[in-house]
């Protein structure tokens, strides 16, 4: 709670303000896990994930999607499929777009680990242990701390590429002090998008006030309506919607 505190104070420095996501958590559980390991007590370990060499085990495409759906149960450590539908489901209660850009972060971070692990990295993508991270990462950018467009969904896919990239880097170094990757490759790279992409000009748009990404661009549609000179007493219609976000997409209106 402390160390939250404090990074929230500088990460809040920065304009905007960055979010210091699960950093604190991944700090304090490499420092007991680190504790663990050198106190006497002989203990076994059980952090150390088995990647076994066989480059002649043909790839289970049907596993291979079984693990995109685990890889949400994994934020949690939980590796089983009933659950992580369950989690699925509730997400997609909240928000269909989250669920939506949720699922296609497991699913690019789950290939490009595969893509680059080969065979090797099957025992992985079946658990569900390859896509959590990206999952994060996606759902960070898109909708959650920047409003859903086209800009932010590739700027999401992007991130997630990247998280899959610094977790096969983190994994290799990491397994050499038994220690898990946790949720630091998502830290790390959704930090460095959230800052590079917060620039003028980036055509990211930071939602006012956190909620659902449906909400977010709402929101931001009401105000680019407002900022044109319009005004509306009632809901927007889905046709105007639809019009504004094209008129925004190229650059006839101006968020405000």
């Amino acid at each position: 709670v402390y160390l939250t505190s404090s990074l929230n104070n500088i990460m809040g420095s920065f304009n905007p303000p960055l979010p210091c996501l699960t950093l604190p958590f991944n700090i304090t559980t490499y420092i007991l896990l680190i504790c663990v390991q050198v106190w006497p007590s002989g203990r076994e370990d059980i952090f150390k994930t088995d990647t076994p060499n066989n480059t002649t085990e043909q790839i289970n495409w049907s596993q291979v999607m079984v693990g995109t759906v685990v890889s949400v149960g994994q934020v949690y450590a939980v590796n089983d499929v009933t659950t992580s539908v369950l989690m699925y489901a509730a997400i997609l209660i909240f928000s269909p777009l989250l669920a939506t850009m949720s699922y296609i972060g497991a699913l690019l971070g789950t290939l490009t680990g595969l893509t680059i692990l080969g065979r090797s990295g099957l025992t992985l993508a079946y658990s569900g242990l390859l896509g959590y991270n990206s999952l994060l990462s996606t759902a960070a950018v898109a909708g959650f701390f920047y409003v859903i467009s086209w800009r932010s969904v590739v700027a999401a896919i992007l991130n997630a590429l990247f998280t899959s990239l610094i977790q096969v880097a983190l994994s290799s170094s990491l397994q050499q002090m038994s220690l898990p990757v946790l949720t630091m490759p998502f830290v790390i790279s959704t930090t460095v998008f959230l800052a590079a992409s917060s620039t003028n000009g980036s055509g990211l748009v930071r939602p006012r006030e956190i909620s659902t990404p449906e909400k977010h661009r709402a929101d931001h549609v009401a105000a680019t309506v407002r900022g044109s000179g319009g005004s509306f007493p009632r809901p927007l219609s889905k046709e105007m919607i639809t019009d504004i976000s094209k008129r925004e997409d190229n650059e006839e209106c101006v968020a405000v």
